[in-house]
């Protein structure tokens, strides 16, 4: 399996360039290396590459940056084999200590001797910085979520399940109490997911499948809440001015299961009866409000509640405010009685959840390109359409460039853009050989226009922005006058 057919790592090229972190060089460079390493080994009857690919994908998805997504990628390579100087060549020292940081130098015929030092050794390691225990955890996160689909012969039986048992008590018994004690929330909640998929893969599947078929039977209702948090809610101007981010996700299987038990029991674990929409939200929600010191958190949200959840009709079902304020949960409900847990936290408050106190936090937030203002925004790049053909656009552009490019009408009807497979905003910025598509707008099967004045935010070519300009001088500023 290459690079390019895996989910996972496309996942982390999209993140990256979402995020405005462009530095893919670095990122494209650690993978090849692992390739390398891992070239003939085998993973659960997988390239062993699916695994570092799936592990940079959680921390991309933390939206840190390339330096510790490389090193996410290469946390394996020195246990199988890499020759540690050829490493520090490659790479920059940071990277280079961080995956050295990462790797256990396991001696001696007991198999947790390893373990026991690796762990007193990380714990000193975190003291000082949380990057080596990012990882760490997600790591182990894949190891309990991937571990059943083992496909072991009966003479390993009894070795699988000595390894399975392991991970699973290292994970409640020393990474768990870590990620509570750091209070990085975010991965402690995945890994408790994947502990619960780990011990009890039965009932895990049980109701993921009964959950599955309750999100395929309400899929049109609840398609338009989604729309509304990830798509049009960016369109209205309080949520540019005081939203940072939204995100919806399914729930965890583990939340789920907690919810129920009482109900499961008490039904004679008759999953369908008990998993319904009455029972349990279908989706969690994360918005992520601007910190704004002359305004509470609450007052926030209840500006941005009247002013478009409720127009939308979503109501308050249940709403506990946190111990310290920084957090508001609730539960929304639409018309068709369809739940939504809703976690509303400030910009601060969300970095914690997701990195912990972390005394260098601020090490790994993404940082821009370096090598793009040495080159200039008047140099060229080459990408391609869907259809493959190549296609020249200045360094720097955006995805609503490139739809300006392709046509006119398209620019001023896109909704979307899908590269490399990934779905990704309109404001996206374009790297090289880029495949890109764009989505419009339609209703009653005719595409409509969606261009607002915020796109000229969006813009960097000469020809989006002369279209914009000649577009909204025809049908806003002579029709006034």
């Amino acid at each position: 399996m290459t690079k390019e057919n895996n989910n996972d790592y496309r996942r982390i090229m999209a993140v990256a360039k979402k995020r405005g972190m462009l530095d893919q060089r670095l990122i494209e460079s650690a993978s090849q290396f692992a390739e390398q390493i891992h070239a003939d080994e085998i993973y659960l009857n997988e390239p062993f590459m699916t695994h570092p690919w799936a592990v940079a994908r959680i921390i991309a998805d933390m939206q840190l940056d390339s330096e510790l997504i490389a090193a996410a990628l290469l946390h394996d390579v020195v246990e199988h084999g890499a020759d540690i100087k050829r490493l520090e060549e490659r790479f920059e020292p940071a990277v280079a200590e961080m995956v050295l940081n990462l790797t256990m130098n396991q001696t001696g015929k007991d198999p947790n001797s390893g373990s026991i030092r690796y762990h007193d050794q990380l714990v000193d390691k975190i003291a000082s910085d949380f990057g080596p225990l990012y990882i760490k955890l997600a790591s182990r996160i894949h190891n309990l979520q991937t571990f059943k689909r083992s496909g072991k012969g009966a003479k390993d039986h009894d070795a699988g399940d000595e390894l399975h048992a392991r991970k699973i008590k290292e994970a409640e018994e020393f990474y768990l109490p870590l990620a509570e004690s750091t209070e990085i929330i975010y991965l402690r909640e995945m890994l408790q997911n994947a502990c619960f998929k780990a011990k009890f893969p039965n009932e895990y599947h049980s109701i993921q499948q009964q959950y599955n078929y309750l999100l395929r039977d309400n899929k049109n209702c609840t398609e338009r809440v989604k729309d509304l948090f990830t798509r049009k809610f960016y369109h209205q101007e309080i949520f540019v001015s005081q939203v940072y981010d939204c995100k919806v996700e399914k729930c965890r299987i583990c939340d789920i299961n907690d919810s129920i038990k009482l109900l499961l029991r008490e039904s004679g674990n008759n999953y369908k009866q008990v998993i319904t929409k009455y029972q349990i939200p279908l989706f969690d929600i994360f918005l992520i409000l601007k910190d704004q010191d002359a305004i509470s958190l609450t007052d926030q949200f209840l500006g941005l509640y009247e002013e478009v959840m409720a127009r939308e009709s979503l109501f308050i079902d249940f709403i506990k405010l946190c111990n310290n304020k920084s957090c508001i949960n609730l539960t929304l409900k639409d018309i068709f009685s369809n739940q939504y847990r809703l976690s509303v936290y400030s910009q601060s408050s969300y970095e914690l959840y997701l990195y912990g106190k972390n005394p260098q936090k601020s090490r790994y937030l993404p940082k821009k390109y370096r090598g793009e203002s040495e080159k200039g925004f008047f140099s060229k790049i080459k990408v391609f359409t869907k259809d493959h053909a190549e296609k020249t656009i200045a360094r720097g552009a955006t995805v609503l460039d490139f739809a300006f490019l392709i046509h006119e009408n398209i620019g001023l009807c896109a909704e979307y853009g899908i590269v490399n497979g990934e779905e990704v905003p309109l404001n996206t910025i374009l790297s090289e050989y880029d495949h890109i598509q764009i989505v419009t707008a339609r209703e009653d099967g005719r595409e409509v226009v969606r261009a607002c004045f915020e796109w000229f935010e969006y813009v960097k070519t000469p020809r989006a922005i002369h279209i914009l300009i000649r577009w909204f001088k025809n049908n806003y500023v002579l029709k006034e006058f």
